[in-house]
């Protein structure tokens, strides 16, 4: 959305279950794929992938994998995703652009939620042009804990279902070094329901369309995209929803993210993310930024405004086996001079790893995490959280 910073598939928090297969089989939620070389995260792969990083050789061939995923979420329930990941070049010529990607999953939990989709990573032009697009259908059964960290709703939720097709594209051009910036639109047709439906809810919210678009701006200076050593990581989305393109509400939404990797010792680096979103204007409950640090069910602590910071120290214990150690703060809030009368809400939790892919460092991982309001998590992943 990374909305968590929010990508398109997580301004509907009730579609998480489309945002994790597609985590799952195209990259972390907040990176575009950068798949110089082999990304399969089998190890019967890893000699090949790693053989053409050693050797300087860049495989200009279409490669194919499949692969399996357990979802253990406190926001979708327990289950399984499968998909199919491609990577490619558009050009055999162009040695500099990052290898595009191809990728189709579906899922399904003891919830009933369930999401397919497809989606597609382009780069052109020695990685001078980024183009991105996303479609796929989702139905979600999950909880609605209201808005704001006092609401009525948030010791006592209410069952909330939600189902449509959600679709975004954006196409980013290089404007200096590491920098890209370019146009964006998204586009979600759902209908919601409740089992007791809250009084506070307009008709509107049970069948309901957005439609927008807006500007995206990405700087990018990591080593790689999968567990990053090195460099900075920002993103920033600011999108219009308007009735005069489709939309059933008009409103602003902004979602910006910075990452900084630092290498402490070759097999010890510290991740640093903070992220502020905000929605203003005639906002449905559902496209309200929220928390998403790990220990957190998803949109349980939503509102207008919302701020996050988080690390993680991840160190390489020994052969391909590491260790994690996170922690993260965060706020929400109608204002920000309400945050100073807002919950300071906090997790933190540990987690394992194995270097599945040397040459692209694609690890394989799971996390356990306990939230400040007692909740515990458990998270499997194909790379990192950011």
């Amino acid at each position: 959305m990374t909305a968590m910073p929010l990508k398109w598939v997580e301004v509907s928090r009730a579609l998480c279950l489309a945002v994790l297969v597609w985590q799952a089989f195209a990259g972390p939620a907040r990176a575009q794929s950068r798949l110089e070389d082999n990304t399969n995260p089998q190890i019967e792969e890893t000699k090949a992938a790693d053989k053409i990083s050693a050797g300087g050789a860049v495989d200009d061939s279409f490669s194919i994998y499949g692969m399996p995923i357990p979802i253990v979420d406190p926001t979708i329930g327990n289950g399984a995703a499968v998909g199919v990941l491609g990577t490619f070049r558009l050009d055999s010529d162009d040695k500099v652009s990052p290898r595009s990607t191809v990728a189709a999953g579906a899922g399904y939990t003891d919830t009933r939620s369930y999401a397919f989709g497809a989606g597609t990573s382009l780069y052109f032009d020695e990685d001078r042009y980024r183009a991105h697009a996303l479609v796929g259908y989702g139905n979600a059964n999950i909880k609605f804990y209201g808005v704001g960290s006092d609401s009525l709703f948030k010791d006592h939720p209410v069952d909330f279902g939600i189902s449509g097709l959600f679709a975004s594209a954006n196409a980013r051009a290089r404007v200096a070094d590491h920098f890209y910036v370019g146009p964006l639109v998204k586009y979600l047709d759902s209908t919601a329901h409740f089992d007791v439906l809250p009084g506070i809810l307009r008709p509107i919210d049970l069948d309901f369309r957005l439609a927008g678009a807006g500007l995206i701006g990405e700087y990018d200076s990591r080593d790689t995209s999968f567990s990053p050593h090195e460099g900075i990581y920002a993103e920033m989305e600011l999108t219009r929803f308007d009735q005069r393109i489709g939309s059933d509400f008009n409103f602003f939404s902004f979602d910006g993210s910075a990452a900084q990797y630092m290498e402490l010792m070759p097999d010890l680096v510290l991740a640093a993310q903070g992220r502020v979103a905000a929605a203003a204007g005639d906002a449905p409950f559902f496209a309200l930024p929220y928390i998403t640090l790990r220990g957190f069910p998803g949109g349980k602590y939503l509102n207008d405004v919302t701020w996050q910071a988080q690390a993680e120290l991840r160190w390489r214990v020994f052969w391909r086996i590491g260790v994690v150690a996170f922690a993260g703060v965060g706020q929400t809030a109608p204002n920000v001079g309400a945050f100073t009368d807002s919950d300071l809400l906090y997790s933190g939790g540990a987690g394992l790893r194995f270097v599945a892919s040397e040459s692209e460092r694609v690890n394989l991982g799971v996390d356990y995490a306990r939230a400040s309001d007692g909740g515990p998590a458990f998270y499997f992943r194909i790379g990192e959280a950011f």
